[in-house]
């Protein structure tokens, strides 16, 4: 996290991807991914919640609707069916 009146970087000790602040918690919460769970994570406690996974497959977008009442997210299915027919000449 930056401080612009301080000028500095500090760490949280989180460890994740994509956070987004939840709207109308003044900084307090934001959500992040790691791998295929969506997490919530409280700065005063500094404890992080798992809210979601998408079951295998990896999360690599993720944004808070302006309400924060929705959470959209995009997922790399790793999940492939191969089909092969022949086709007529």
């Amino acid at each position: 996290m930056y401080s612009l009146a301080e000028h500095r970087l500090a760490r949280l000790g989180v460890k994740g991807t994509r956070p987004a602040w939840v709207p109308g918690s003044n900084t307090r919460y934001f959500v992040f991914l790691r791998d295929d769970s969506c997490f919530l994570y409280d700065r005063q406690q500094h404890r992080e919640k798992r809210l979601f996974s998408t079951d295998h497959n990896q999360m690599y977008f993720l944004q808070m609707s302006a309400a924060g009442r929705k959470i959209y997210f995009t997922e790399t299915i790793r999940d492939a069916h191969i089909w092969m027919g022949e086709m007529a000449r």
